[in-house]
């Protein structure tokens, strides 16, 4: 039994802090056995409820569930509980139990807990205390009796799963060493943002493993690997972490058939890893990411984190702390009863302009920054953090401003999802494009669905959308022209998909979504609904995708690409794949780089897509031109036949400007000119009359063929002068000049 003796503590920080401590930092075994290290610990913790109790357990609590103590708080500062431990041994780990009008049969993780102790990956899908060594095991058996199996749970009346936090963080996160590294503090037009899944990207599903994709992005030519949600969340939130033992019963023990959340937009934590995104058994999402950013850093590529601050995750799910203390959601109170609002589309609002909910937020923000070396954060349903403590939007919310001028944050990236789901009931804010923009918008990067849905248009063939495909290849005027400084055009995120919705090859594949909820989007499948076996559609939906491609990679904006799409990966026609245990990502194969470039193994089916992007991206990189922040003021457009834009082309957007190349090609390139054609039938287009100029096509999206890595003897071919070139039928190409010397 662990001596404790206890004082009041102190109201902030909130959270577990180390008031003092006595640890032999370089002696791994003592992560398991008791010594004389011992530290003292301050807890505070908001809570409005009569009483507050902190139970404490052994080292390695994995192994057993008996608390030690059941400790009461005593003092109390406003709504602040404060307790200081003295004489902890180093590994303890934590958790809460409230009175008895506030869930007393759960024990509850403190939403400031930094390492919350959960199992490793290969518990994923898992409830503690299930035992999948054989099929059709009694879950009712398995779950339910293991928690009454600990004498002193069992007195204690709590009837539900739980995860403990540790105090301190494990020895191994102390000694962490970064070797130096540090943000590569990309330009935003040097930045091509990756969005991924941490279970997807290889077959372990690990911060460690995806340590062996950086290698692949980088021949790609990423920059940013924005990752989806990776704070702890229950992947069984939906199941009998609700207390509902009877649907988990009546699902199959195998756990290919299990439905859950998948994506993670529903947190228990604000400032712990997922631990099942780790190969670690135990606390080991906290090492697993560092090591990941760290890496990343060595190859010059930023990390950001897609971070959800308004909701929480079910509202009745047994581990959440917050969810018993409606002071930190919007809602009404119904009798003894509160009423979630749903502005989010998930439930459980979170009201992040009371102050208590401001405060976790920017702790939280600060955490990553500074404890994981984080470079940016995807805001999700930002709209939300644009509302009052009632719902109502404002225009000069608190913790907008708070993100924008915090010094800590100062060199941060913020990317917004400058919407939320309110438009569901009756309460739209959707702040891009809106009169007034989104809050403090200069220091604020915009998901630009504008961008998506025209450029979709376009390249479906609709007809009278070049003027406004022309004005997001610009970098959207329209949205951005009031941002200050002299880059507005960074402002704006270009997609073609993201994980919410049909993923690129999807887009141009199924009219209609297979999935009941979600929402209707732009799409079209060039003559045969889902899969195809008839060359002519599947040639013409390649050529669909690769002109997405060359207008992520000229358009004015950070270009995004959604994991799997530059290899053409499907979702089967599925567009909401947040609880799809096969769908839920597009995965990447388990190949090594040096495959790619040999077209061997799984590689080969794909390489022609993903060859084609990763010169649309060398290209991009190359020209500088491409990587300015103003609406292209250099630019000059032009018609099919060469000439200064005059009139309109109803399906022609063309234009050359000149440009430095830092070049793999060859320096001496000085001229740019694309040219997008969205028309049925062939066409030809005159080259800008320039002097001396020798013209060489680089990007042709329609002689690009699938499972070629390029039509050499086409792009071989140079032009001098003003000459005419054949463009196919719903098309692309960017071809480059430079001056002949005579």
């Amino acid at each position: 039994m662990i001596e404790i003796e206890t004082g009041p503590g102190k109201a902030f920080p909130l959270g577990p802090s180390a008031v003092a401590y006595n640890v032999n930092r370089t002696t791994p075994s003592s992560q398991t056995t008791l010594t004389s290290d011992l530290l003292n610990v301050n807890v505070a913790v908001y809570a409005k409820v009569d009483s507050l109790q902190i139970c404490v357990f052994a080292p390695c609590s994995q192994i057993t569930r008996n608390p030690q103590h059941c400790i009461p708080f005593q003092h109390k500062t406003g709504d602040v509980w404060h307790i200081e431990l003295r004489g902890l041994p180093y590994n303890c780990s934590y958790a809460l139990r409230l009175d008895k009008s506030h869930a007393s049969n759960r024990l509850l993780t403190d939403p400031y807990a930094r390492w919350i102790e959960s199992p490793g990956s290969s518990m994923w899908m898992h409830l503690e205390g299930e035992d999948f060594s054989g099929r059709n095991v009694s879950i009712r058996r398995n779950v339910k009796s293991f928690i009454h199996s600990f004498p002193m749970l069992r007195s204690m009346g709590i009837e539900h799963p739980f995860r403990p936090a540790r105090f301190t963080p494990p020895f191994s996160m102390l000694n962490f060493d970064w070797g130096g590294q540090r943000s590569p503090r990309l330009t935003y037009g040097d930045v091509v943002i990756y969005e991924a899944h941490i279970r997807a990207l290889t077959t372990a599903g690990t911060f460690e493993s995806a340590i062996q994709r950086i290698p692949y992005l980088k021949w790609l030519g990423v920059t940013a690997l924005q990752l989806m949600p990776i704070f702890e969340f229950s992947e069984l939130e939906t199941d009998a972490l609700n207390g509902d033992y009877a649907l988990l019963r009546r699902q199959n023990s195998d756990l290919s058939e299990r439905t859950g959340n998948m994506w993670g937009y529903s947190p228990l934590s604000w400032f712990s890893p997922m631990n099942r995104y780790s190969e670690e058994p135990t606390s080991g999402g906290c090492i697993g990411l560092k090591k990941l950013v760290k890496a990343l850093h060595a190859e010059g590529i930023e990390c950001y984190l897609d971070v959800v601050y308004n909701h929480s995750s079910n509202s009745s799910c047994a581990l959440h702390f917050l969810n018993t203390q409606s002071s930190y959601y919007i809602g009404k109170e119904r009798g003894r009863a509160f009423e979630h609002s749903n502005l989010s589309g998930c439930g459980n609002t979170l009201a992040t302009a009371r102050p208590l909910m401001l405060e976790l937020v920017m702790d939280s923000l600060r955490w990553w920054v500074t404890e994981y070396h984080i470079d940016g954060f995807r805001l999700d349903a930002a709209g939300i953090l644009c509302r009052d403590k009632n719902g109502v939007p404002v225009r000069d919310p608190h913790v907008i401003e708070s993100m924008a001028s915090d010094p800590v944050l100062k060199g941060t990236k913020f990317i917004v999802e400058g919407w939320d789901a309110g438009d569901q009931i009756g309460s739209p804010n959707m702040l891009l494009g809106s009169k007034h923009g989104f809050p403090y918008g200069d220091r604020f990067c915009e998901w630009n669905v504008k961008w998506r849905d025209t450029v979709r248009q376009y390249v479906r063939g609709d007809r009278d959308v070049a003027k406004e495909f022309r004005d997001v290849l610009r970098g959207s005027p329209h949205l951005f022209s009031k941002r200050t400084g002299e880059e507005p055009a960074f402002h704006g995120v270009n997609f073609v998909s993201c994980h919410d919705g049909f993923c690129m090859a999807d887009v141009v594949s199924f009219k209609k979504r297979l999935n009941e909820d979600g929402y209707d989007e732009i799409s079209f499948n060039c003559g045969e609904e889902g899969a195809a076996s008839d060359d002519g559609i599947l040639k013409m939906r390649a050529r669909r995708l690769r002109n997405f491609i060359v207008a992520l990679a000229v358009s004015r904006g950070v270009p995004m690409i959604l994991q799997g799409d530059e290899m053409g990966a499907t979702k089967d026609g599925f567009s909401n794949t947040w609880n799809d245990t096969k769908r839920f990502a597009a995965r990447l194969p388990d190949v090594d780089i040096a495959d790619v470039k040999s077209g061997q193994s799984e590689w080969r089916q794909r390489e022609g897509l993903m060859l084609f992007c990763k010169r649309a991206l060398s290209i991009r990189k190359q020209f500088a031109e491409l990587r300015r922040g103003d609406f292209m003021s250099r630019v000059t457009w032009v018609d099919m036949r060469g000439r200064r834009k005059g009139g309109r082309d109803e399906r022609f957007v063309g234009f050359y400007v000149k440009s430095r190349c830092d070049s793999q090609l060859d320096t001496s390139y000085k001229w740019l000119y694309v040219a997008f054609y969205n028309g049925s039938h062939d066409a030809r287009v005159k080259l800008p009359d320039i002097r001396g100029v020798e013209w060489t096509v680089v990007l042709d999206t329609f002689r690009w063929e699938v499972g070629k890595a390029v039509d050499e003897e086409y792009e071989g071919v140079k032009v001098a002068g003003s000459e005419i070139l054949e463009m196919g039928s719903h098309s692309a190409l960017v071809v480059v000049g430079k001056l002949l010397s005579y």
